[in-house]
């Protein structure tokens, strides 16, 4: 069910929305859309430090989408599945 939200999303990012179905390519295409290096591709599969680098992701997801408050984040973070 993840696909069809970063569907939606990669749609809004002019970003080609098939990516959302294709694993590793569609968290490359996140960091290309949220503009972080790409040596966070690499460090999404060290263990502990993914749940930070997918948290960051998160939030710099908001703000390339115009979202600065502390509670959009925070609900970016807490409830990623529905925000």
């Amino acid at each position: 069910l993840p696909f069809v939200g970063m569907y939606k999303l990669f749609e809004k990012a002019n970003q080609p929305a098939s990516a959302a179905f294709i694993p590793f390519y569609n968290a490359f295409t996140v960091i290309k859309i949220i503009g972080a290096p790409k040596w966070w591709l690499g460090m999404m599969l060290v263990p502990i430090v993914h749940f930070f680098i997918i948290a960051g992701m998160l939030i710099e997801m908001n703000k390339s989408f115009g979202q600065y408050k502390f509670i959009d984040n925070f609900l970016a973070i807490a409830f990623p599945f529905a925000y």
